[in-house]
């Protein structure tokens, strides 16, 4: 957007407004020895503050500031923010100036040394009619002045983050940067909860388009793929409006990557971590390809070639025996020591006229690559035995897992500025992200009941890349604003080769034995080769108006959004058997599995042949058609109170085509509707920095492909099973916001908030009874309420001097969910909270900033509630239930130190300080024989990620 002002004037003037960056990186010593750095004192203060449109509370840019008529003044910036230092102590007056604004004269300000005094003017607009002066300047969206001024005049409740905040922090991609926004959590380092509900209740679109799911089981967009050094801001719209995607709850996410930039530049950066645990230490990483430092496979896990398409047709032995010779022998894990993690970028920005045209550029390359270590504790239960008092294990295992991960991306981002009325972007974004996964497990296999150890090496790399092409254009002097995007995306994902073995212990000889099946088995000498690819195809119009024949214009907005998205999965279960007469000894079987895995020892009769066990039911094609219009207006009332309301229709097609598994019978999906989703937004500005806002909407929530797809896929870390249900229906929601919100000054806020959301058939993870081992789908509940109270707070201290430096953050949220049961299931469960609903969320942050001398700290603090992440099963006896499984609490701090010298800029950190153990837990509620309660808590899962020890450096120029 760019802020024009026109005035007639007889001669024709112009002003260059300066800018002014603010990136200030760091060293790492110590929070408590930063503190101690003392200010130089002078006999001189300070004083600065914002010029504001009264109006609109919009800043102005380029407005005249001095300090007692004197020529000692300054004109306001990028922001509107303007500084005059060396002011000697006593009271002064401010006088403010500003094209076709009316002065302002502030008197009586008092200035004490060594101190800052904020003050903040305020300019009413003059109704005047002079010759023409254009005064032009791209408005700024990356600093927390335009950011909370944009959440303060939006037409919904919106919560956000941006560049500038993002800089304070070691936060390395989009996962770690969102966390930070008031109400949001993060699980798996990828996927965003918002409000404490699912990742499923979140839209998430990338600049102005939809985003693919890179994940196969869940409806959820990795926003590890996208570097925080390459965001401009992210915003997170809480409630609906009629352009906003309906199929939303907890919020629709909007992230904008960087195009115009502010000057020309050229930056570098360079980081080293050490991850406590892992760095230095052993590590193994099977053989792979060449090419799995950039993030991709070259074929060497491929299936060989000429492969037959269908293995169960050749009955040929010599064919065969050939087959199993043609694969890959990488079966061992080769021992290293892991290296410090690395990364690096490179961006470049850059502006220049085409034909008095401006033309913008920015576009990044970055690396990284990371090694981790985590020993888990993995176990799942049955029934409790009271007798006994232990739970009967499932299993019980611990796990080491080893995971080298690498990242590429790439940006380039292009707007065109035709002139400053209309403005052509181009945006593309590009990621290649892999890792190479070995885990040795062991422990004890309760349906089995053998002590085991097993062992995976698995590959997977995501290729994501999205492409838009959009305008913006405003005509009738702003009064007729119109945009338009055309967008694509791709999500490939591949898991070539996932290999998987079994070693039993032999009692009798005290060594492990590899286990060799007579069918092909997944869990069992298993390869397995997985492909999925995602397409999605967009394009939308909006279009507003602001109608000028009333005191207080109402604004009429209309706008189309049409999407189309495909998918096709494939999967094919290949694995070693027995052949007829493969008698092997104990002693064979215990050798090293490279001694195994033989070409002697291929042989169709008399020794191993190669296998398969791919149904039909293990590939599916699905799309998605969404057509959607939508009128809105907003009707300002009087100065004080707005309305913005609307409707939006949505006409939805979900198709799959795929096969039920074991009876291999044919099954087509095919789900339709129309449905209108009404959203209306009142606010009433009290004052000038005191307003209240109230909101209705009604939103939806589809099932995603994985969850309708019957496929059954083996996943080796849970040691479980997930399926899809073709039965599942669309989640209707009604949602009710209460905001109050306060702005003290342009760069604080203080906001308190209460919502009340109601669900209809909410969809949820559930156990599945399967004799062959643990597994888990998807199923509808009747359905649920969830309540809140949210908090956000941002101060500042510039008027006390000791901490004039210094700001907070903090922002929380309590929750209050319950899921409601039909009649027949009352008398197993009478109420517990919604799947994936957080009881309560806190995230806070202290900041120090001293643009003197270019130092920057920040401790950054997060907590999120115990929330169920699987829905247990319930029996008619309490005393045999599976308990819910909850994620528990966890409290992470983090604490970034930086120094600017000259160019460059230096950064240290730690991650994670307190490192404290993540756990799954099952809580069995049980009564004993005098019908008295207690309880038995166990864990399912627990595992510590380790601090992180960072150092980087930049530069820019």
């Amino acid at each position: 957007m760019f802020i024009c002002i026109k005035f007639k004037f007889k001669t024709m003037l112009q002003r260059n407004i300066t800018k002014r960056s603010c990136l200030f990186k760091g060293i790492f010593f110590s929070f408590f020895f930063l503190l101690t750095i003392g200010s130089a004192f002078g006999q001189t203060g300070v004083l600065e503050g914002f010029v504001i449109d009264k109006k609109n509370n919009e800043t102005l840019i380029g407005a005249s500031v001095t300090i007692d008529g004197s020529s000692k003044g300054t004109i306001t910036n990028i922001d509107g923010q303007y500084r005059i230092s060396g002011i000697l102590p006593g009271k002064h007056y401010l006088s403010v100036s500003f094209i076709g604004y009316y002065p302002q004269i502030v008197e009586q300000i008092l200035i004490e040394a060594d101190k800052t005094t904020l003050v903040n003017v305020l300019l009413d607009a003059q109704d005047v009619s002079i010759d023409e002066l254009v005064v032009s300047a791209k408005k700024r969206t990356n600093t927390e002045a335009t950011m909370l001024s944009s959440i303060k005049t939006s037409l919904v409740v919106t919560s956000s983050i941006s560049n500038q905040q993002i800089q304070r922090s070691q936060d390395r991609d989009a996962s770690e940067v969102i966390r930070r926004v008031p109400g949001i959590t993060i699980i798996g380092d990828r996927f965003i909860i918002v409000r404490g509900l699912n990742q499923r209740y979140n839209n998430v679109w990338l600049n102005n388009a939809a985003t693919p799911s890179s994940e196969t089981d869940v409806k959820a967009f990795s926003f590890d793929v996208i570097p925080s050094s390459l965001i401009d801001n992210i915003l997170i719209f809480k409630t609906s409006a009629p352009e906003y995607p309906a199929d939303f709850t907890g919020g629709f996410v909007k992230i904008t990557t960087k195009n115009m930039p502010e000057n020309n530049f050229i930056s570098f950066d360079y980081a080293s971590s050490y991850r406590k645990g892992t760095t230095f230490n052993d590590f193994y990483r099977y053989e792979g390809s060449k090419t799995d430092w950039l993030g991709f496979d070259n074929g060497t896990r491929a299936l060989p070639s000429g492969f037959p398409s269908d293995l169960e047709s050749i009955n040929n032995p010599t064919i065969l025996n050939r087959l199993s010779k043609s694969f890959n022998k990488n079966w061992t894990a080769q021992q290293m020591t892991a290296r410090p993690d690395e990364r690096f970028g490179l961006t470049i920005g850059q502006k220049f006229k085409i034909n008095q045209h401006l033309v913008g550029n920015t576009t990044s390359l970055g690396y990284s690559n990371s090694m981790d270590f985590s020993p888990i504790e993995n176990n799942s239960f049955n029934s409790y035995n009271i007798i006994d008092d232990q739970p009967v294990y499932k299993f019980k295992y611990i796990d080491n897992q080893y995971t080298n991960s690498v990242k590429i991306n790439a940006l380039s981002n292009w707007s065109f500025n035709i002139n400053r009325n209309n403005i052509i972007e181009f945006r593309n974004l590009f990621n290649q992200n892999a890792f190479s996964r070995t885990v040795h497990r062991s422990g004890y296999d309760g349906y089995s009941q053998n002590n085991i150890r097993s062992y995976e090496y698995r590959f997977m790399s995501r290729t994501t890349y999205s492409s838009q092409l959009g305008g913006k254009h405003e005509m009738n002097n702003g009064i007729t604003k119109l945009d338009w995007n055309l967008g694509y995306s791709l999500a490939n994902r591949q898991e070539p080769d996932r290999k998987v073995l079994l070693t039993t212990l032999n009692e009798a000889t005290g060594k492990y034995q590899l286990t060799i099946p007579f069918t092909a088995n997944p869990r069992q000498a298993g390869r397995l080769f997985l492909d999925n690819k995602e397409h999605i195809f967009s394009n939308g119009v909006n279009f507003e108006n602001r109608v000028n024949l009333f005191q207080f214009p109402p604004t009429i907005k209309l706008g189309y959004y049409g999407e189309y998205r495909t998918r096709k999965f494939n999967a094919r279960n290949i694995g070693f058997i027995r052949g007829s007469n493969y008698n092997p000894t104990n002693d064979e079987l215990a050798l090293p599995f490279d001694q195994i895995f033989t070409d002697a020892n291929f042989d169709y009769i008399n020794g191993i042949t190669i296998g398969e066990r791919t149904n039909k039911s293990d590939s599916y094609k699905a799309s998605n058609k969404l057509f959607a219009g939508y009128i809105g207006i907003n009707i300002p009332f009087t100065i004080k109170l707005n309305l913005y309301g609307g409707v939006r229709a949505e006409y939805n097609r979900m198709q799959l085509s795929s096969y039920l598994p074991g009876v291999e019978t044919p099954i087509n999906v095919d789900n339709k509707g129309v449905h209108l989703f009404p959203s209306a937004n009142i606010s009433y500005n009290f004052t000038d920095k005191i307003l209240m806002r109230f909101a209705y909407g009604q939103t939806i929530n589809r099932p995603e492909f994985r969850e309708i797809a019957p496929f059954i896929f083996y996943d080796f870390n849970d040691a479980a099973g997930y399926s899809g249900n073709p039965e599942l229906k669309d989640a209707i929601v009604n949602n009710f916001d209460v905001r109050f919100e306060y702005y003290p000054s342009p760069t604080e806020t203080f906001s308190l908030a209460l919502f009340n959301k109601s669900f209809t058939n909410p969809i949820e993870m559930i156990y599945v009874d399967a004799g062959s081992g643990l597994q888990y789908s998807f199923n509808n509940a009747k359905a649920a309420k969830s309540r809140g109270l949210e908090v956000e707070l941002r101060k500042s201290f510039e008027n006390i001097s000791s901490l004039k430096y210094f700001s907070v953050v903090l922002n929380a949220s309590l929750i209050s969910s319950k899921v409601e049961f039909p009649a027949s299931q009352r008398d197993k469960e009478k109420e517990r909270p919604m799947f994936g609903q957080s009881p309560y969320i806190i995230n806070s942050g202290v900041y120090y900033q001293n643009p003197n001398n270019g130092w920057m700290i920040s401790v950054l603090y997060n907590i999120i509630g115990k929330r169920i992440i699987v829905v247990g099963q319930r029996q008619q006896n309490s005393n045999d239930n599976i308990p819910d499984i909850y994620e528990m609490p966890n409290n992470l701090v983090d604490i970034t130190i930086s120094k600017k010298i000259g160019k460059f800029e230096i950064k240290a950190g730690i991650k994670d300080l307190l490192n404290e153990k993540n756990r799954y837990q099952q809580t069995f509620n049980l009564k004993d024989a005098q019908n008295k309660s207690y309880s038995r808590t166990f864990n399912s899962k627990a595992f510590q990620k380790g601090s992180v020890y960072t150092l980087g450096v930049s530069i820019k120029f």
